[in-house]
Parts: structure tokens; sequence; C-alpha cells
């Protein structure tokens, strides 16, 4: 009982106030919270005490009390540091490895599997904690080397043997239980995580150390990363062989959540592993070599004669080891600048990373000549290959010296594929290669698409792979299939689309890839493209999708030819991906020029096919991505053009789509039960959402700004407002209860309102009744919404409204008294705290209303709070509380301009904090 009474009253969260007073600090710390209550509460003897503890865990052999003391312990070893004097620091360090080994130690004692998880846990936990806390300095307490201590030469051992006997433990565990996850929920679950804090331990030393420290953790760490890709590699194949053998349904879900988890888990053992990078490699090398010879023969085999379960679970263990190279090798870069990681730089034995990565590509090309229809071909191997050289390739080839340290650095890495040499060339030629080869073997898979869109880009972005690779003839061959796969077929003025000669092989394979694949594959192209000796192919490339739309323009209204649909969603993701491709070499100035010429056409796309949802989807979301990342950058011409399309696109978008998703919407009825399902029916109105995102973006000041800096007068704002608020009153309506319940269309929805009652809030005052409404409506759901970005949002909007409502001539005191009295009960003073994570926001809203009408404010607060039977202690702070808020010097300062509004305003949001932290205080009381 005393045990538990220190550790809840060490758990105590300590406010700034309270910590300010009595010398104590709040803990902002990288890796997690740690405790750092008043320096006053603790003195010399802390060290004996905890020495103390760790004696009397042996003595205390039953499971509750033992587990009360070690949790005491890690208690007391997370007190931060700076809690103590510098002696103590050192006392405590000692007496914490010391306590960490014994307890390792004690649960190798232990015989039953779930005892000897729980005291490894707590071993590994209290760890952790030290490691957090003291890092390094826990080897520096007994003034010799580091490498000489007892940390580095025996807890480090034993916490590294620790974890390769729990993963050895979990994973025969598993496989007793023939995998069956629920027959082994009580340890297996434990020991997992066991594993994950141990793991999680040496990489954070080794984050923190030098090179000596390094080699001592390798010395430590000996034979745990062998450990982890064996069992790894094993598990993964006897899951896989238990789920093909046996049929079963699978769990989309929980699969989902155990590939987060041991996705998790390969990045921390690639931490260990990157303690001795040469060593590392020699082991997946090996593991490689097994593991692709099996594959090899399993694809020489007939189809017929193979065994499904040992297939799956070969590509399975194939596809793991890739990904563990990708781990060891490779960190994720996505956006960022892509190096080589520096444990890699590090490496004495550069010639290990060639035969592993030679290992990899090897089994990649033969993967990708094998049959696809064989069983030794997979579309998720197939993809891993992809991903693996998405990263390895823009870290690796043509890498610049000048980015790394030549004193921490072995600069032969960079002479493996350096700038200029057949080696890079090579490299980057077969990535093009691979990426072909996988879209013509599996055309209709989106993950692959999806994976060879990455690679390019990927590659396209590092500025000295892209030379090569443009240069490429696999590359060049893409480009050729992509300009004859989008003239298509001809177009006769009668039928609309003709079948014309039989188109080569290549090309209708080609033709087969989904079309947002062609999307993303032509910019990729174009990002492969942008330096000026490929710029012939490049303008190639962009004029096929040019003529394809003006061959779709040539197509008779009312052609009912599913073909014809097919190329204009072609031809939308054709220009889609040229969008995406503004940040390709001079993206900037290239894509207004190509996208702005074809807006009148690809909006008059709508007219033929309106009736079409998923063409108007398709346009919208075109016109949204343009709109997003270029129009702040066009002038009054290409603003017109723009403007003009938009306004054509959402009026037959309104015409013939917006009462029947209305009806759709108002169909729904209460809450979808599962977040699958949530995400499906969302999915189903993503037209609304990207309508939605279209008037937020050109509703934005930076596209109203360039409208009003542009000499040509060419467009005028009210332009810009009737387009908008056109497309307000089409969205109002279709928000419903039903598709509130959908997190993107209900945070798209107050982003829209954010944008169009800050932007434009007389316009806004001046919507029609029934618009008014749905707007007020909206604005007090959003408001109380437990969704804090809706809260501050609907708030914010709240407020820019009031003020422009008492702006009026004359003032209008219908929002004042339907807001007053919802913002003070839903979220001033509204259950569960909700006006804490949006208190600027509804600071705003209370300064509107208080300047609106200071006395209706003090006379709702009166009676919901000052009314609701205070004592007079509670009365009198609160009323003081309010005084503060309400003066009416600060008020009027708060309404000025310039500087000394805004430090006014500052100084109104501290009294409204101070005014809701007074009577929140009385209303948890009471």
């Amino acid at each position: 009982a005393l045990a538990a009474l220190v550790c809840e009253v060490l758990a105590w969260e300590f406010g700034d106030d309270f910590l300010s007073a009595k010398g104590g600090e709040r803990a902002v710390t990288r890796r997690g919270a740690l405790l750092r209550p008043p320096k006053s509460w603790w003195d010399g003897y802390v060290p004996q005490f905890l020495g103390g503890v760790f004696g009397s865990i042996a003595r205390y052999p039953d499971k509750t009390t033992g587990h009360e003391l070690r949790q005491l312990c890690i208690q007391m070893g997370s007190i931060h540091r700076s809690t103590f004097p510098v002696e103590t620091q050192r006392q405590m360090a000692s007496v914490l490895v010391e306590g960490c080994l014994h307890l390792l130690k004690l649960s190798q004692q232990q015989e039953g599997e779930e005892e000897y998880t729980l005291v490894a846990l707590d071993a590994a936990s209290l760890l952790h904690r030290a490691i957090s806390n003291y890092g390094w300095d826990l080897a520096r307490t007994e003034y010799i080397s580091i490498s000489q201590s007892s940390f580095a030469s025996t807890l480090l051992p034993a916490a590294a043997g620790c974890a390769a006997d729990i993963l050895r433990r979990s994973f025969s565990k598993l496989l007793e239980a023939n995998w069956d996850t629920d027959a082994v929920h009580d340890v297996a679950p434990r020991m997992e995580e066991c594993a994950d804090v141990l793991l999680d331990c040496l990489v954070l030393l080794a984050e923190e150390g030098g090179a000596g420290a390094v080699g001592a953790l390798a010395r430590a760490a000996d034979g745990l990363y062998e450990t982890y890709v064996l069992c790894h590699l094993q598990a993964a194949a006897a899951e896989e062989r238990r789920v093909a053998a046996g049929g079963e349904d699978v769990d989309e879900v929980g699969d989902a959540i155990a590939e987060t988890q041991r996705e998790e888990r390969a990045v921390a053992a690639a931490g260990v592993g990157r303690l001795d990078v040469a060593r590392a490699a020699q082991i997946l090398g090996a593991a490689c070599a097994d593991i692709f010879r099996r594959l090899a023969v399993l694809g020489c085999s007939a189809q017929q004669h193979t065994d499904v379960a040992i297939a799956a679970a070969t590509l399975e263990e194939a596809r793991i080891c890739v990904t563990l190279v990708s781990n060891l090798l490779t960190d994720d870069n996505e956006g960022q600048s892509p190096e080589i990681p520096l444990a890699v730089m590090r490496c004495a034995s550069p010639g290990a990373v060639w035969d592993l990565v030679s290992a990899v590509v090897s089994a990649a090309r033969d993967h990708a000549s094998s049959d696809p229809q064989g069983p030794a071909s997979s579309p998720l191997l197939a993809a891993t290959f992809l991903h693996f050289l998405a990263r390895w390739g823009p870290a690796y080839l043509c890498p610049d010296p000048a980015r790394y340290d030549p004193h921490t650095s072995n600069f032969e890495v960079l002479h493996l594929w350096p700038s200029g040499s057949p080696a890079a060339a090579a490299a980057a030629a077969f990535c093009a290669h691979l990426a072909a080869a996988h879209l013509a073997s599996y055309p209709l898979e989106d993950t692959v698409a999806g994976a060879a869109v990455h690679l390019l880009s990927s590659l396209a972005r590092a500025d000295g792979v892209r030379p090569p690779l443009a240069a490429a003839s696999p590359l060049r061959r893409l480009a050729g299939l992509h300009v004859a796969a989008a003239a298509g077929p001809a177009v006769d003025a009668d039928m609309g689309l003709e079948a014309g000669p039989p188109l080569p092989a290549a090309v209708s394979g080609y033709l087969r890839v989904g079309v947002r694949g062609r999307g993303g594959i032509l910019a990729a192209l174009c990002r492969t493209l942008a330096d000026p000796a490929s710029e012939p192919a490049l303008a190639r490339c962009v004029d096929a999708a040019a003529a394809a739309l003006t061959t779709l323009a040539c197509v008779p209204r009312g052609s009912a030819d599913p073909r014809v649909t097919d190329q204009v969603l072609s031809c939308i993701e054709l220009y889609r991906g040229m969008v995406a491709a503004g940040d390709m070499r001079g993206g900037m100035e290239r894509v207004p020029a190509w996208i702005t010429p074809a807006l009148p056409q690809l909006a008059a796309l709508m007219g033929p096919h309106a009736h079409d949802l998923s063409v108007c989807e398709g346009l919208l979301r075109l016109f949204r991505d343009y709109a997003e990342g270029f129009a702040a950058l066009l002038n009054g011409e290409g603003c017109a053009i723009l403007l003009e399309g938009s306004r054509e696109l959402l009026r037959l978008y309104s015409a013939h789509h917006v009462g029947a998703r209305a009806e759709a919407a108002g169909s729904i009825r209460g809450n979808v039960s599962s977040a699958e399902e949530v995400a499906a029916e969302e999915q189903a109105y993503d037209d609304v959402l990207c309508a939605m995102q279209l008037l937020i973006h050109l509703g934005t000041r930076n596209f109203l700004d360039t409208i009003c800096m542009d000499g040509t007068k060419q467009v005028a704002t009210t332009q810009v407002t009737d387009v908008i608020f056109f497309g307000l009153s089409q969205i109002l309506p279709l928000m419903t209860e039903g598709l509130f319940q959908f997190p993107k269309l209900r945070f798209q929805y107050f982003c829209l309102l954010d944008t169009m009652t800050e932007t434009y809030p007389a316009q806004c005052r001046a919507l029609p009744p029934d618009l008014a409404l749905a707007l007020s409506s909206s604005l007090h759901f959003g408001m109380k919404h437990p969704d804090p970005d809706v809260g501050r949002a609907a708030l914010r909007g709240a407020a820019a409204l009031l003020r422009e409502s008492f702006a009026g001539d004359p003032p209008d005191p219908q929002p004042l008294e339907d807001l007053t009295p919802h913002f003070l009960a839903d979220v001033v003073f509204g259950g569960g705290g909700i006006v804490w994570d949006r208190l600027e926001a509804a600071a705003d809203l209370a300064l509107a209303l208080v300047a609106a009408d200071c006395d209706r404010v003090v006379r709702h607060v009166g009676n919901t709070v000052l009314g609701a039977g205070a004592g007079e202690r509670a009365r009198d702070g609160i009323s003081k509380a309010l005084e503060e808020m309400v003066r009416p010097e600060l008020l009027e300062g708060a309404l000025r301009p310039g500087f000394a509004g805004r430090m006014s305003r500052v100084k109104f949001r501290q009294n409204f904090v101070a005014f809701v932290k007074k009577a929140h205080s009385f209303l948890f009381i009471k």
C-alpha cells in the first residue's frame, strides 16, 4: 500500500503556478515525460532509499507486492536528474544500473511465462526511463572508460540477451498456438512490448553516443539483430502458411494494426543492425540468398504442382527480406533531401553494401521477367521492390560528397554509384525498366502503379539522378507509350468513336493501367524530362494530352458510348498529372502555360457529360488542384479563365447533381457503426468535398489580392463573390446531420464557412433567410462540437458575422440574442470542458459579444454562474474576473486598429482565460 501511494504521489501533475512557487519544473523531453516534482521534496538519501527498494523486491515474491515495488522503482527512476545535485545524480545513475541488472537477472529466475514477462517488461521500462533521463552518464559512474563500465560490459549485454530471449519465446508461443493471437493474448502482447522497449533502449543510446559508444553497443548487442531477422522471417512465413492453408477470412483492420506495429519494430531493429552495418548486411545477404533461391525454384515449377501455402510463405518471406534491407540501408526521406544514413557512411566494408543491393536488384530483375500469373509472382512483392528502389535510388545514386562530413564518413560508399559512372547510369535505367515492366505485368493493380509513379518521381526530384534517368532508353519507351496511348482511337462524327486499326500490344497493355495511374506516370515523366536536353520529349508528352483533349471536343453531344467516358476520364487525369508536376524544374511557370489555355475546353467537357458523376467529380478535382497550387500565380487573364471555368462547372454540377445529393444526404440516419463504414460512405460524397475545397481556394485572400493587383482589371471582385456564394448556396442545404458525421466533409465544410465569414462577412449577412438560418444553425452546431478544429472555425465565423452585424446601419441585434446563450451555456460553461481546446477563438467571440452589448453578457453570466448557488468567496472571485474582463477602457482599446488595439486584444484574451478558470473552478467544486 505504501509503494502504491508513493507511485500515485509521484505521478501528480503539478501546475505552472505551483511549480514556480515550490521550485519544480515542467518536464519537456524528447523521449517522453519525466517527473519533475519540487526540489524541496528530495535530499541526498534518495539513492539509498531506491537501493533499499530494489533490495526488498526479492523478499516479496507475491505478484502484487513485487509489481508495486517495481513500479515504484520505475517512478523514482523517472524523476528528472535536474532535481538532484550533481553528486546525487551520479549516485542515482549507479543505483539504477545495479537495479536494472538485478531485475533482468530476477526475470530469468521466474518459472512461468507470465511472471517472466511481467518482470522483464518492468526491467525494460526502468532501463528505458533511466536511459531517457541519464543517457550515457549511466556508464560514467565508475570513472573508467565507457566500454569497461558495468553498464556497457554487463547491463547492456544482459538487456540485449533478454530482448533476444523474448523474441524467441514470443515466436515459439505463437507457433505453438498455430498463430492464433487470441489464444496467447495474455502473454504475447507483453512479450512484444518488452522486446520493443529493449530495442528502443539500444537505439536511444546509439543516437546519443559517439563512435566509441556505438562500438560498445555493437559488442553488447552481438547476435540480437540476427535473432530478430530469423524470428521475423520465420514468423511471417508461418502466419502466411496458416492463412493460405486455412482459407480464413482476412481481418483487414487487425492486419493493418499488426502491420503498423511490425513496421515500427522493424525500424527499431534496423537501428540495432546499424550498430555494425557490415555484419547486418552479411546476415541479410545470407537470408536473401536462401529466400531468393527458393523463389527462383518456385518460378520454375508448374502452376498446378505448386503448394499454395508454400508459395505464399516464400513470397511473404521475400517481401519481408526486401523491407529489412530497405530499413537497414535507407531512411524514409519523404519530404526531405535523401541522404545515406550516417551509420552506413561509417561502414568499414562498403563491399557488403554493394553485395546486398546487388542481391536485391538481381531478385527484382528475375521477378519482373517472370510470368505475372506464375506462382513466384506477386503484385505486393513487385510494389515492395519498387518502394525499396524509391528510397535507395535518390540517396545512393550520384550522391553529392559536399553534403557529408569527411571526418565521420567513409567516402568509399559514395564511390559505389558516383555521378557520371556507368554503374549509376545502369542503375537509373534499371529503375525505369522495372517501373515499366511492372506496369505492363500488373496494369490493374493500383498499388503497383502508385509504387512505380513514386519510384520515378523520387528519382526525378534528385538533381544528380535526373539526367541519367531521362537519358535511359526504358524511360523514353515509357514516354512513347504515353504518347501513343494518349492519342487513343480515332473519332468519327457520326458514331462517336470507331474501333480503328488494332493498337500495338504494348500500347493496349499500357491502356489497361488505371486512369489515375496514367496521370501519375505523366507527372513523373514531366519531372524527369524537365531538363533542357529532354525538352523535345517533354513537349511531345504534353502535346499528346492536349491533342487528346482537342479530339474529345469533336465528339457530338449526347454520345452514349462508354469508351467516350473512359477517354474523358483519362484526359482529365492526364491534366491532373500535369498539375501535380508543379514541383518540376520550372514548374511554376510551365504548368500554368499548359493548363490555363485548356481550362475552357476542360470545362466544356462538363456539358455533354454533366449527367455522369464520375466525370463531374474528376473535373472538380482538377479545378480544385489547379486553384490550390497556382491561383495566386496567375495574371488577370488567367484568373478570369479559371473563374469562368469554375462558374460553369459549378452551375452544371448544381443543375444535375445537387438535388439528388441532398436527397441522398437526407436519407442518412444515425451514426455509422465502424470507421471502415464511415470511410466508405464518406467516399461516396467526394464530389461535395471537392466542390467545397474549390470554393475555399477561390475565396482565399491570396486569390483576391492577385485580382486586385492586376492592372488589366479583367476580373472584378464581385465576379469572385458571385461564383463563391452561388457555390455556397448549393453546399449549405447539402450539409445535413447525416453528412456531419463524416470527418473530412465536416472539417472542410467549417473551413469553407471560416473562409467565407472572415473574407466576405457582409455577403454572408445578406444571405436569403433560409440560407442564413442554415448558416446560423451550422455555426451553433460547430461551436460545441468535440472536434477542436471544427469548434475553432465555427467560433471564428460567428465572431466575424457578429462584428459585421453590429457594424451595419442600423445594427442587427438578432444574432446577439441567439448567440449569447448558446455560446455561454454550450462552450464557455459547457460540460466536458470543450472551451479549453478553443480558448483563443472563444475569446475573440466573447470580445465581439461584450463589445456589442456588455450588459447582456453580464446578465447571462449572472444567471448561469453567479445565480447558481455560488458561495460568497466564489461569487467575489468570479465577479472580479468578470469586471476585469469587461473594463470599458480595455474594450475601447481592443476595438482600435494598429498595435495598441492588438495589445488590448491580447490583454482581453488573458482576462477571458482567467475568468473561465475562475468560473470552472467554482463549477467543478460545486
